[in-house]
């Protein structure tokens, strides 16, 4: 359900996509981010960096750790670019 109601890709209101940057804010700030994690196929993992790349492509840098988001020893760290062009 969550995904059906934040997966729209982000689009100008004439219809084109929209190129955004998410480690800005509209002030054209670097935004902090704090701690963030997500799980997939039940493995979680912090993001310990990103970076804008250019229209709406990120390089982000990620390793895996416990439930409680402590870094899980001799897991490696994973660097990927990926698009990001949703809230979800």
């Amino acid at each position: 359900m969550m995904k059906k109601m934040t997966n729209h890709v982000w689009l100008n209101e004439d219809g084109s996509p929209a190129i955004v940057d998410i480690t800005k804010s509209y002030l054209g700030n670097k935004i902090n981010y704090n701690d963030f994690y997500f799980k997939r196929e039940n493995k979680y993992y912090k993001i310990t960096h990103i970076e804008n790349s250019g229209n709406n492509r990120y390089r982000r840098t990620i390793q895996e750790v416990d439930i409680n988001g402590n870094l899980k020893e001799g897991t490696s760290v994973t660097e990927k670019e990926v698009v990001i062009n949703t809230n979800y």
